[in-house]
């Protein structure tokens, strides 16, 4: 006869909890490792995009290891109840990768690995498939048909989805000389993108140039939505017209449908990239002295002063209004009063200028982008004005 204490039968009970709590344990926690790898990326990404949704097949790659030998189900969800996936999956041909049995089901290998992926069409064949949108939450999960068990988990793995491509909602384009639209060396020139839709990101994958060169692209520290791509002119940067390349990327690694350029539709500003200084000719003439002189000057006549600016090819460039004097002093006269490529200066000499050659002098000569030329005070073609308010004596 088997005496049994009571010693016994508390160890028992404890037996059996224990035996009960590891078998709960096993269904809430799950059990071996599993990771969702989606497709067009080598490693570990929590989100699913259009390069996802485009790589091959697209879908994701199911790695699992220590797993049971059971059959497992591959489940996933957009934000309400989970279901099984609506395909059989692949195994590239090979059992040990997992053993498919359709319908999202499969069995690892005996070593408890396995490698099978599911193709966008069969989540786009899955209950609950949201579509090509954005701002969702699709969450991944296997589970132990024997056990009950959910690997990773019972919320399963959570990725970012998002199957639309970043639209712009404006692009700008401005300098920071003094004149926006003007840039010369050291200059900033700035573009600015705006989103529509969502906010901008992942700054290594942006491809962009100014001026066929490498530029930087920064986010403005209070709004994802608004990025900046910036070049500092430099002695590489080639003049003429502001050209720009951008490729950008939302915040979920989703790239742009194509290049935004300087010709892009809808383009605010442009910006002209000038390093060389104006080249400044000056001629001065006597108007209306009696004699018809021009080189001619007495009191009550008008000497006029005449300022036209160039660039290196020789045409005609605008300049900022400069500083004129003539007769060491302030014109009667200058038009126009804004910049131009040329201006007429006039003074009307009285009798106490200075005798002789009539001095004139132009300086704060700038193009519009700031660039300097040196102060004139010759004239670059025809003669000098020789001012003459003495009355000539005759002696007999």
């Amino acid at each position: 006869m088997k005496n049994i204490t009571y010693q016994t039968k508390y160890f028992g009970m404890i037996r059996k909890i224990i035996i009960v709590a590891m078998l709960s344990l096993a269904v809430v926690f799950g059990e071996g490792t599993v990771d969702f790898l989606m497709s067009g990326y080598g490693d570990d990404i929590n989100i699913y995009n259009l390069i996802t949704k485009e790589e091959g097949s697209g879908g994701f790659t199911v790695l699992g290891s220590n797993l049971d030998i059971e059959i497992y189900t591959v489940e996933v969800s957009w934000g309400g109840a989970f279901y099984n996936i609506n395909g059989e999956g692949f195994n590239n041909g090979d059992d040990e990768n997992g053993r498919l049995y359709g319908g999202g089901e499969f069995k690892p290998h005996t070593n408890g690995s396995c490698q099978i992926s599911f193709s966008h069409d069969e989540l786009e064949a899955t209950t609950g498939f949201p579509g090509n949108v954005e701002n969702k939450t699709m969450s991944l999960r296997i589970q132990n048909g024997e056990t009950d068990a959910y690997v990773p988990s019972n919320a399963g793995d959570d990725f970012n989805w998002d199957l639309v491509a970043p639209v712009l909602q404006s692009i700008a384009i401005e300098s920071d000389n003094n004149d926006s639209e003007w840039a010369t060396t050291d200059d900033k020139i700035k573009v600015t993108l705006t989103a529509e839709n969502e906010d901008l990101g992942q700054a290594s994958s942006w491809s962009k140039t100014i001026q066929s060169l490498a530029a930087t692209n920064t986010a403005d520290p209070s709004n994802d939505k608004i990025w900046y791509v910036e070049a500092t002119v430099g002695g590489s940067h080639e003049e003429g017209a502001t050209r720009f390349n951008i490729t950008y990327y939302d915040v979920n690694y989703n790239p742009a449908v194509t290049a935004i350029t300087q010709s892009t539709a809808g383009v605010i500003g442009t910006v002209t990239i000038d390093k060389t200084a104006p080249i400044i000719s000056a001629t001065i003439l006597s108007d209306d002295n009696n004699d018809n002189a021009n080189n001619l000057a007495t009191t009550g006549d008008v000497v006029t002063l005449t300022i036209s600016a160039q660039d290196a090819d020789g045409a005609d460039e605008i300049i900022r209004v400069p500083t004129v004097t003539m007769a060491t002093a302030a014109p009667t006269s200058m038009n126009p009063n804004v910049p131009a490529a040329s201006y007429t200066a006039t003074r009307t000499m009285v009798s106490t200028d200075a005798q002789g050659a009539v001095a004139f002098n132009i300086s704060g000569i700038e193009d519009r982008a700031g660039n300097p030329a040196n102060a004139v005070s010759l004239h670059t073609s025809g003669n000098s004005v020789i001012f003459d308010s003495v009355v000539p004596t005759l002696s007999v």
